[in-house]
């Protein structure tokens, strides 16, 4: 019987630690990007118990001065990811370093949820076929 996909994003799998962000923002990593979408990724010694695919969204106050619309750019971000994941995280398992990835919403409008996601797919493709 195949094993069913879980489309989750746990808090474990989301990039907090302030030494690990400066790492994958201190230069060194590889970026790409997928209009709307700009990924900032590196890979990081994983430690026993961590997920694989560590990550983290970004948007602007530049671009979107109100609250509630930088919240809906992240939900979108993160439901993108959640959503078309699996590919990534299964091409990362098998190897023996954990990988970064931040996620930076480029526009300064709304995007419908598909292009986001269409995006977002090109992008973790892209990453997968490069580790």
């Amino acid at each position: 019987m195949a094993e069913k996909t879980r489309y989750t994003l746990t808090k474990q799998e989301r990039l907090c630690s302030g030494k690990m962000l400066d790492m994958l923002f201190s230069g060194k990593g590889r970026s790409w990007s997928s209009f709307p979408i700009y990924c900032v990724y590196t890979t990081c010694e994983r430690q026993e118990g961590e997920p694989p695919v560590r990550i983290v969204t970004s948007v602007s106050k530049r671009k979107f001065k109100h609250a509630v619309d930088r919240n809906r750019a992240k939900r979108l971000l993160r439901e993108a990811y959640r959503l078309n994941k699996h590919s990534l995280v299964e091409a990362v398992a098998e190897k023996d370093f954990g990988l970064l990835l931040g996620f930076i919403w480029m526009p300064a409008s709304h995007v419908p949820a598909a292009d986001v996601s269409a995006a977002m797919q090109t992008l973790l493709s892209k990453i997968a076929s490069k580790l």
